[in-house]
């Protein structure tokens, strides 16, 4: 290969590590069922069988056959919900002990819940999220639409495991 401008190997080697570019319309055309690998990250992945999502292509391997890495998309934790009785809601203008009491539990029970929501969320953001490794073979990966922005897989039995 020779780059227009660099001839020698001294001029080569200040190049080593810089990313070559090419532009999108001076790509190679490809035959039906190939794909670039830059069109193929940030695609959703879904089973073809229901359209559940299982997540979002991040990256290509190729080893004796490609394989497409899938981030998994995670569920939202669910929040930690506080039922607090409508009596210790309401405050009135004579207040006996026994409704400060009330008042005081459900501050107490607030406090607790809301230590919940943030020690899962800072569990949640300590927590690498979950890839799959999907054989990018036409029987597993039969749908392919870069238009849409999607993939469908049909997975073999065991292949996901959620």
């Amino acid at each position: 290969m020779k780059l227009e401008g660099v001839n020698d190997r001294n001029q080569a080697e200040d190049l080593r590590g810089t990313p070559l570019v090419v532009p999108v319309e001076d790509r190679l055309p490809l035959d039906p069922g190939e794909f670039h690998v830059n069109d193929l990250i940030g695609l959703q992945a879904t089973l073809q069988a229901d359209q559940t999502v299982l997540g979002t292509v991040t990256n290509v391997f190729t080893m004796g056959h490609d394989l497409l890495e899938v981030t998994v998309v995670e569920p939202e934790l669910s929040a930690v919900e506080v039922t607090v009785s409508e009596d210790a809601k309401e405050k009135t203008a004579t207040s006996s002990t026994s409704e400060n009491l009330s008042e005081n539990a459900s501050s107490i029970r607030a406090k607790a819940a809301e230590k919940l929501r943030r020690k899962a969320k800072r569990a949640q953001k300590r927590k690498k999220p979950k890839t799959l490794l999907i054989p990018f073979v036409e029987d597993i990966v039969p749908v392919v639409d870069i238009a849409a922005g999607k993939i469908e897989i049909t997975p073999p039995p065991g292949l996901i495991e959620l």
